[in-house]
């Protein structure tokens, strides 16, 4: 099975493109898929970010505030048909609710 099902990422990965995300997600995504690559068990990737459990055998960890990338895991081997992907509403419930603004006092 191929490591990436997503074009965008896979160049994203290799450091051909930043495909039109800003600079600082890119390094981010460049650094995950790195760790991801030399991953070996999922136990190797909880040590750097936590790992949710996906429906289809597919699982994800949080990349930026909004993007995550989903992938599918065999032990011993690694992942592969990894996507990129914006954070669904389902990640964020389980978050912690961002504090109440204040409002701003008029001058």
């Amino acid at each position: 099975m191929p490591l990436f099902s997503d074009p965008l990422l896979a160049a994203v990965a290799d450091g051909l493109s930043l495909g039109g995300l800003v600079i600082s997600t890119a390094k981010a995504i460049y650094d995950f898929v790195g760790l991801l690559r030399a991953a070996r068990s999922l136990q190797d990737v909880t040590l750097f970010a936590e790992v949710r459990v996906l429906e289809n055998g597919r699982y994800a960890i949080q990349v930026t505030r909004n993007r995550i990338i989903t992938f599918k895991f065999e032990p011993g081997i690694g992942p592969s048909a990894l996507r990129l992907e914006k954070q669904g509403k389902s990640w964020a419930a389980s978050r912690k609710p961002p504090s109440p603004r204040k409002p701003r006092e008029k001058s």
